[in-house]
């Protein structure tokens, strides 16, 4: 076991057999051997293959969970590589020195090789001679994913690539394109996180210690604000069996709801809005905001004053500071590199298989697979078939099927698809023949909007720019997520940003709804 503040490894036996999900990798749990099966491939085959005759490894950002992980990853690439500090470096906030000074030297340097960084490369650096992005960590958020990717789509003058690439100017070789490894599933999620950040006024107060505090019935805001804080990074930490275990200790609520009351409780404006409602009062007497603030705060520590909530809490915030480092652990490479025409005709026959045998076990299959059962695959029902498929022995990712039959049946394919998730609409529809070709699920809602736009100018409805400025942002989001749900979606990116529903009802007026469902019906239709 490795305390993950002072970093010391002690020997322990553990009690009970453990059994750990990908969830839990490198915070949890430290595996060498994964993380060293991934720098050897990354050294055998990239640098081999997808840069071919290169003298040097191609300058790379490896981007890693957190400072701890970054420092693992980079012994690592020592190790297999053999060479030291001038070839691989970590670029964090815990980095010795200045992070600028390390970026600059990065940009410069012919000698430094590869960056290990968390987030310090990923927005707002510019290093222009990257070509290679290593991701070894998930991002919630499909802006901060497109500025991380950013760093390595910059181009560059041949003679500044030359001067800080080794070998390139003798061969006349330039940076003509760009490669995003992915080691964790990244480009099979479509996934975007609310941002939850409030302060944390207390960030050296112990956890246990707000929690004790709250019991004893000390709810100034300060205190139920930074307690907020604590539930949303330790949920963040944790696996879904993890939530699920501590929603069944408290009751059915999750973390984030009860951070979410919290943070109600503390908010001045909510008080206000509740003793309004309470009394019918614009301006409500100060004994009314004082019932109204009691109230809320009541509600919101009710499971925290339960002492077995407490413990759960503890006990799920000792596990994510801790980490098992698995020694044993042999990881086997299950596939690297391009695709071949063997195999290729394996991976569709599997996939064909598959539906074959499971048609009625999953509804994004069920939608398909009968044609009098009409019932629209939800996001969730896609999730559920994706992750049916990615496992041993199938292995599948709507990427590699894609790539398949693009290599199988080139002519039939159109557009470069696989990368979003709701693209495994279109390979089942593909693999069923339900379809002729097969075309990414977002040119498909794009047509559809297009011709439906073009319906309702013929039939003399006409939208205004701003008006057709949110029905794109709709097309977006159903093309990504299968749908749209008015009770929920106008809360998220990028409708919130937008001003919500409150500004949908300003543009459309009373037509808002129908236009919604209207517009729904059509570009989600299965």
């Amino acid at each position: 076991m490795r305390d993950k503040q002072t970093r010391a490894v002690e020997l322990r036996q553990l009690d009970d057999e453990f059994v750990y999900e990908r969830e839990k990798l490198d915070r949890a749990v430290m595996n060498p051997s994964q993380i060293r099966l991934v720098v050897r491939t990354f050294k055998e085959r990239v640098c081999s293959e997808i840069f071919a005759g290169r003298e040097e490894v191609p300058k790379t950002v490896f981007f890693c969970k957190s400072d701890q992980h970054a420092e693992d990853v980079l012994k690592i690439v020592w190790e297999e590589f053999g060479r030291g500090s001038d070839f691989a470096r970590k670029i964090t906030y815990k980095s010795e020195g200045s992070v600028q000074d390390h970026i600059k030297q990065f940009r410069n340097d012919p000698q430094f090789r590869i960056a290990v960084s968390v987030d310090q490369i990923g927005t707002g650096t510019n290093v222009r001679a990257v070509e290679c992005l290593v991701f070894l960590r998930m991002v919630g958020s499909r802006v901060l994913f497109n500025q991380m990717r950013g760093r390595a789509v910059r181009t560059i003058d041949r003679t500044d690539f030359w001067q800080v690439t080794p070998g390139a100017q003798e061969k006349g070789q330039t940076k003509d394109y760009c490669v995003l490894v992915d080691c964790v599933g990244l480009t099979d999620e479509e996934v975007v996180l609310k941002d939850t950040n409030p302060l944390d006024t207390k960030p050296t107060v112990p956890f246990r210690a707000l929690l004790r505090d709250i019991a004893l019935g000390i709810t100034d805001d300060e205190t139920l604000r930074s307690a907020a804080v604590r539930l949303v990074r330790l949920d963040r930490r944790l696996a879904a069996d993890e939530r699920e275990e501590f929603a069944g200790t408290a009751g059915g609520a999750t973390m984030t709801e009860i951070a979410s009351e919290l943070r109600k409780a503390a908010d001045p404006d909510h008080q206000l809005a509740t003793a309004q409602e309470r009394t019918g009062q614009e301006e409500p007497a100060a004994a009314e905001l004082d019932s109204a603030r009691d109230e809320l705060v009541t509600h919101a520590i009710a499971q925290l004053r339960r002492a077995e909530v407490r413990q759960k809490l503890e006990e799920l915030q000792a596990e994510a500071a801790e980490q098992l480092i698995h020694v044993g652990g042999h990881d086997t490479l299950i596939d690297a590199g391009y695709v071949d025409d063997d195999r290729a005709t394996e991976l569709v026959q599997s996939w064909r298989e598959f539906i074959e045998k499971h048609h009625d076990d999953y509804e994004a299959l069920r939608a398909y697979y009968s044609e009098p059962y009409r019932r629209r695959p939800s996001w969730r029902d896609i999730k559920e078939l994706a992750r049916a498929i990615e496992k041993p022995p199938m292995n599948l990712t709507p990427q590699r099927l894609w790539t398949a039959y693009e290599q199988l049946e080139g002519s039939r394919v159109k557009g470069s698809g696989g990368r979003v998730l709701t693209d495994l609409v279109q390979l089942v529809r593909y693999a069923l023949e339900r379809d002729e070709e097969l075309h990414p699920r977002e040119e498909v809602v794009r047509l559809r909007f297009d011709l439906w736009l073009s319906e309702q100018q013929q039939g003399g409805r006409a939208f205004s720019r701003e008006q057709i400025g949110w029905l794109e942002m709709l097309r977006d989001h159903i093309a990504s997520s299968m749908g749209f749900d008015p009770a929920e979606d106008y809360d998220v990116t990028p409708f919130a940003e937008e001003g919500g529903m409150e500004a949908a009802y300003g543009l459309f007026g009373k037509d808002l709804a129908s236009v919604v469902e209207e517009l729904s019906e059509v570009l989600a239709e299965a």
